[in-house]
This record gives C-alpha cells, sequence and structure tokens, in this order.
C-alpha cells in the first residue's frame, strides 16, 4: 500500500544557531539532490520532495512509500532520509557530529497518508 510521508527537520549549526535563508534553501537543495539519488536504490519509495520555512529554520522532507504497514513506511522513510543528510554532510540524533559538517537535522514530526 502507498503512503505518503511528510517529515519536519529543524535545522541549525552544531552550536545551535539558525542558519540564513540562502544556507538553510541550500541545503534543502542538496537533501533533495541527495534523496533523488537514493531514489534508484530504494524502489519503496518515489517522488521525493524538500521544502524549506527560513521563518522557522525547517526543512521539511515528502516521501511516497510503499509499505504493508504505516510503522514500517515509517522506518524506510527515516532510514532513508538520515541516509540522505547524512550524504549531504549533515548530522542525525545518533550521529557523530565531529565527523559531518556544522549544520545539525532534529526531527520534529512525521505525517502519514494513505494514498
Amino acid at each position: 500500500m502507498q503512503m505518503q510521508l511528510v517529515s519536519d527537520f529543524l535545522v541549525r549549526t552544531l552550536s545551535d544557531e539558525m542558519l540564513t535563508s540562502e544556507q538553510l534553501h541550500t541545503q534543502g537543495e542538496r537533501l533533495m539532490e541527495a534523496l533523488l539519488d537514493l531514489e534508484g536504490c530504494n524502489p519503496q519509495m518515489s517522488t521525493p520532495a524538500t521544502a524549506s520555512d527560513a521563518k522557522n529554520g525547517v526543512v521539511t522532507v515528502e516521501l511516497l512509500m510503499e509499505a504493508s504497514e504505516a510503522s514500517e513506511a515509517v522506518r524506510l522513510a527515516d532510514a532513508i532520509t538520515r541516509t540522505a543528510i547524512h550524504a549531504i554532510g549533515g548530522a542525525t540524533p545518533d550521529w557523530d557530529a565531529l565527523r559531518t559538517s556544522a549544520t545539525r537535522f532534529e526531527p520534529q514530526n512525521v505525517q502519514v497518508e494513505y494514498v
């Protein structure tokens, strides 16, 4: 069954400062490119999209996932999104930020809609 997953990430520097509008937009674009690269090797995922909200310092990721249940779709989407974030040099919770750039992505929420 197909599900649309929408995940918001609060994006900050490692010293917890907001990124400028341009920096946030660039992170969103780089993340989109990484997700497109991962689409070819993750048949459960399609039609990735990103959007950035400079006022709130948030990057939103949308993925269409194929899974038998919502929990599986969320788990797969999380793994794919974290892989893309790490591919662009970003840090996520439980990831050694010393090996990454100065940008961290904190997951805020996930919405699942059956399509």
